[in-house]
């Protein structure tokens, strides 16, 4: 954990989580979370890691099926518990 209570997302077991903030300042990044609702604020439910191809499954709010996100992306993001 970070001083600040955050936890980065790709180091995290499965559970809740409130995305705090976003580590990358890369605007095509931005826009990609920006796309999929994943923005500070969210929570989001970490459902699976599969550590043989690097990817998180995460349950988001206004997605109606899972997302997959890849490990490096995963580590731009600091969350807390929910």
């Amino acid at each position: 954990l970070a001083p600040d209570g955050t936890a980065v997302l790709a180091d995290c077991p499965p559970g809740a989580y409130t995305l705090k903030r976003v580590k990358e300042d890369q605007p095509s990044f931005l826009q990609w979370l920006a796309e999929l609702d994943l923005v500070p604020g969210t929570t989001l439910v970490l459902s699976e890691r599969n550590l043989q191809a690097d990817t998180l499954t995460l349950n988001l709010p206004n997605q109606t099926s899972p997302v997959q996100i890849s490990l490096p992306a995963a580590k731009s993001l600091l969350v807390i518990d929910s």
